[in-house]
């Protein structure tokens, strides 16, 4: 009885399949920069920008803004996006509609 031919490629793809998961994976995790650490000096230096823009809604429970805004520098262009605030007493002050400048 000879193999089907659709069965004996299914079963190379599958013994590919077995090898190709049996690869060895590093022992130690990549590093990461740890909470609060500056970058090096050989990784590009922190920019801030002025946000300049409108609050549309305040969602209370989850602390979000969402905010209209203008043009972020150089960096991204006027839309409008979330905002998580984590101070309590900074999203306290915040009113919808009003005018938000912030960095």
């Amino acid at each position: 009885m000879r193999f089907p031919y659709h069965l004996a490629s299914a079963a190379v793809v599958l013994v590919s399949l077995l090898f190709s998961s049996c690869s060895q994976t590093p022992s130690t995790p990549p590093s990461q920069p740890s909470a609060g650490v500056l970058p090096s000096s050989t990784e590009e230096p922190l920019r801030h920008y002025s946000l300049h823009g409108q609050i549309q809604h305040l969602d209370a429970v989850g602390k979000i803004a969402t905010i209209k805004h203008e043009a972020i520098g150089d960096w991204m262009g006027a839309m409008t996006m979330e905002f998580p605030v984590k101070d309590p007493g900074e999203f306290a002050k915040l009113k919808e509609g009003a005018p938000i400048d912030a960095t």
